[in-house]
This record gives C-alpha cells, structure tokens and sequence, in this order.
C-alpha cells in the first residue's frame, strides 16, 4: 500500500517535471527590430541551437517569414522521416 503511494506520487512527480520542460518554447526573434519572429518549443539541446543560428542557416526563410502580413500566421508541421536499414 505505502509502495503505490509512493510509485504515484514519483509519477504525478516525473509528469509534472515533463510538462513543465515541454510547454516551454524559445522565441526567435528578428535580427533588427528585435520583434518575436516566431517561437519553438524546448525539446533540448539541439533545439536551442536551431533557434540560435536560424539567422545565418535559414535567410532566405527569414525573408519569406517577413512578407507575412502583420494579420497572417503560420503553421508548421513537421515531418521526421527516417529508415531502418
């Protein structure tokens, strides 16, 4: 009885830590103006470096993102695709 008790307070515990990191998102912001270009969410190490150097990977994206209107938005869904060999 203790030991369950316990096993679900770990869980409600471990749970609560996850969703905390992954509800966290990181705002890349643009180069001169400084306004928040778009944001993505924190899943790690990797992430935060895609969001550092967006600027000098992606310009020509940067360029299509900045002909937004100021009332348009986008989604973007992405697709990892990978195979077994």
């Amino acid at each position: 009885m203790i030991l369950k008790r316990i096993i679900r307070k770990l869980k409600r515990n471990l749970l609560a830590i996850g969703d905390k990191r992954f509800n966290r998102t990181l705002k890349v912001l643009g180069e001169k103006d400084r306004k928040n270009l778009f944001e993505i969410y924190d899943y790690g190490e990797l992430c935060r470096f895609r969001a550092s150097s967006f600027y000098t990977k992606e310009p020509e994206t940067i360029g299509w993102i900045n002909s937004f209107e100021p009332t348009d938005s986008f989604l973007d869904i992405v697709l990892s695709v990978s195979s077994v060999v």
